[in-house]
């Protein structure tokens, strides 16, 4: 029953992309690049932990915007990831060039990742709206949170225009 709603391998996809693509062409293996993790995981905790200690929880505004921001980027991620989709079934069928698969292939792992992030921040503001009046303190841990996942959504899918920008470019 919870097979269906497994999301681990969307997180173990969105992982193998953070690879060092320089050793696959120098015949080792693609190794995962500990700089990447730092960057796409690590350094967004000081800045979540800051914006609690530092800010107030989120107002109903910062609530709205952030939310329809969240949700826009979800509804449009969907229609770029069946777009990478289809363009990497085409591919699979007209030729095999192993290099273009592989970035057809990363860049739909992380435009998944990218709407799970997006979605998970949904639902870090949806409670923080619910309970932020009346637990102060569980609000400025959902703040930090939505702090957090909005700085993990902004590096990826700088990431992910990157990638694209190289599918588009050659």
């Amino acid at each position: 029953m919870l097979s269906k709603i497994n999301i681990c391998n969307i997180l173990n996809g969105h992982l193998r992309t953070l690879r060092n693509e320089g050793a696959s062409r120098i015949g080792r293996k693609n190794i995962a690049q500990p700089s990447d993790y730092i960057l796409f995981f690590i350094l967004p905790i000081p800045v979540a932990i800051a914006g609690y200690f530092f800010t107030n929880p989120l107002d109903g505004f910062a609530l709205t915007i952030t939310t329809t921001a969240f949700a826009i980027m979800a509804g449009l991620l969907l229609n770029l990831l069946v777009l990478v989709y289809q363009i990497l079934t085409t591919t699979r069928k007209s030729s095999n060039k192993e290099s273009k698969m592989t970035l057809l292939s990363d860049t739909y792992n992380n435009i998944s990742f990218l709407i799970l992030v997006a979605l998970f921040g949904i639902i870090s503001l949806v409670l923080t709206a619910v309970f932020g009046t009346e637990f102060y303190v569980f609000s400025k841990v959902l703040t930090s949170i939505v702090y957090y996942v909005s700085i993990v959504f902004v590096l990826t899918l700088i990431m992910v225009i990157k990638r694209i920008h190289v599918l588009l470019d050659h």
